[in-house]
């Protein structure tokens, strides 16, 4: 049901699930998430703590849902699913599950399931700033968010241009921003040494931040039209060229067994 209404809903835009639902979730539906089946393969450590945060709110006391929606607003989530003590989803990870009762809007109810709006400027996953309001290292633990803050406060300051992120395949994506030279673009997506970018033909500075996620250096001005595209790096070369000799060394082995075989014969 969660699954369902999120995916009528939500428009393609990044949430959080809580626990089991997480698991099950991308069998239901496309609409991103913040944690889940994929966890396996996640390259952002800080993601990681993101999670753990907002799941536990440990030692944050009572700043443990505000804390918890600044991890949210800056990993770009739109909505979060929340199960109480009566939910459907076996695991319940929430420690505290009615704390974003009164301070988010509670935008569906499923007995004892919710889903909370996260108040965002922005849906893109794009955003254009200033160099100085990157969160610049990472933080020491989840309750450390005095650049997390900033970086925020940015995301929702409406002196910035706004800029729109479209995904044009499942590795590549195209911003358009309207753009000062000593602007930058932040990326709610996790950096990878295999992210590339590029305007016109001009390639742009790709780099992460404090918190793992992608920074683009357009260096324009003006209307500015930037395109990314995930081509693995070298990691994914020497997984190609590794995977092709094993091919290749199967296609031999099985010719030369055939020769022998049939020598014997």
């Amino acid at each position: 049901k969660t699954a369902a209404w999120l995916d009528r809903h939500m428009g393609g835009n990044r949430v959080m699930t809580p626990g089991s639902t997480s698991f099950y979730f991308n069998i239901f539906t496309d609409t991103p998430q913040l944690g889940g089946g994929f966890e396996q393969g996640d390259l952002n450590w800080e993601n990681r703590i993101a999670l753990y945060t907002i799941y536990s709110g440990q030692n944050a006391g009572a700043l443990d849902a505000e804390i918890s929606t600044l991890w949210l607003k800056a990993f770009g989530v739109q909505a979060v699913g929340v199960g109480g003590p009566k939910s459907g989803e076996h695991y319940k990870p929430f420690l505290n599950p009615g704390k974003f009762s009164g301070l988010l809007s509670e935008i569906w109810r499923g007995g004892d399931d919710h889903i909370y709006a996260v108040p965002n400027r922005s849906t893109s996953l794009a955003h254009v700033m200033r160099k100085r309001d990157l969160v610049q290292s990472a933080p020491i633990h989840g309750l450390d968010v005095g650049q997390l803050r900033r970086y925020v406060a940015a995301l929702d300051d409406a002196s910035l241009p706004l800029a729109d992120m479209r995904w044009t395949s499942r590795h590549s994506g195209r911003i358009v921003a309207d753009m000062a030279r000593d602007h930058i673009l932040s990326v709610q997506v996790t950096y990878h040494p295999g992210w590339r970018a590029e305007a016109g033909s001009r390639p742009l500075r790709v780099r992460g931040d404090g918190i793992g996620l992608m920074v683009i250096e357009p260096d324009c001005r003006g209307r500015c039209t930037i395109d990314i595209d995930y081509d693995g790096g070298i990691e994914r070369k020497l997984a190609n060229s590794l995977s092709l000799g094993a091919f290749t060394g199967c296609l031999v082995w099985a010719f030369v067994r055939k020769r022998r075989g049939g020598t014997r014969v």
